[in-house]
């Protein structure tokens, strides 16, 4: 095997080992709960966005308190979930793009080493005399 193909073969095993960190990512944004503190808690970011979760408001009541504006001026979970799905579905492509050139570099190292092998009936030829028969 020439050092040329071990490298590419090395090259496609390396896209699939470290597709594996775009997945996990993926994973994490869309299962991982999103909060909107002191408001609500959202819940999965995925299931948020599918399931048409709904925003609530903060109420008018605790008025005086002192982080009524700060509460009232963050994102409501609907924009917190949309940008951790889509992030998610960011990271969810990369991996396809990383594992799939993986899988594509070894494939075509497959068939390099197909067509480099002796055909099956170069095997089946006679022996050559005075060579020892070697039983496994």
């Amino acid at each position: 095997m020439s050092g040329r193909w071990r490298s590419v073969w090395g090259v496609g095993k390396g896209l699939l080992l470290a597709s594996l960190v775009p997945l996990v990512v993926a994973l994490a944004c869309f299962f991982v709960p999103v909060e909107n503190p002191g408001v609500q808690r959202c819940g999965s970011p995925l299931l948020f966005a599918v399931g048409g979760g709904r925003n609530h408001r903060v109420e008018r009541t605790g008025i005086d308190d002192p982080t009524y504006d700060a509460r009232r001026a963050q994102d409501p979970c609907s924009k917190r979930a949309e940008a951790r799905v889509r992030v998610g579905f960011a990271a969810g492509a990369v991996f396809v793009v990383m594992a799939g050139s993986g899988a594509v570099l070894g494939l075509i190292d497959d068939r390099r080493r197909l067509r480099e092998a002796p055909r099956f009936e170069d095997l089946l030829g006679d022996r050559p005399g005075g060579r020892p028969v070697s039983r496994l």
